[in-house]
């Protein structure tokens, strides 16, 4: 319940595994951004985002973003307040 509603980022977030998992963690009124720099990776955690949102769990809002970790947040324009960080990079 700590995570409830909150607003994450994974840093580097690769495939989207963690992301994925922070969803679930966080529910229907969190949001989590996966920010990773190459783009085939995206496609593999983007293509797993149907089979997540069929799942019998609450998820919340999840968007990837191709750019740097440095300038994601101007780059989509990330205006609410981040409550969790993770990163495996």
């Amino acid at each position: 319940d700590l995570l409830s509603g909150a607003v994450v980022v994974d840093l580097g977030c690769g495939s989207g595994r963690d992301v994925y998992i922070m969803s679930q963690l966080s529910g229907e009124k969190g949001k989590v951004y996966g920010v990773d720099m190459t783009k085939a990776q995206l496609d593999v955690a983007k293509g797993a985002l149907e089979y997540h949102e069929g799942l019998e769990c609450e998820t919340s809002e999840v968007e990837f973003v191709e750019s740097y970790i440095e300038s994601f947040a101007e780059e989509i324009g990330l205006e609410e307040d981040v409550d969790v960080v993770v990163s495996n990079c």
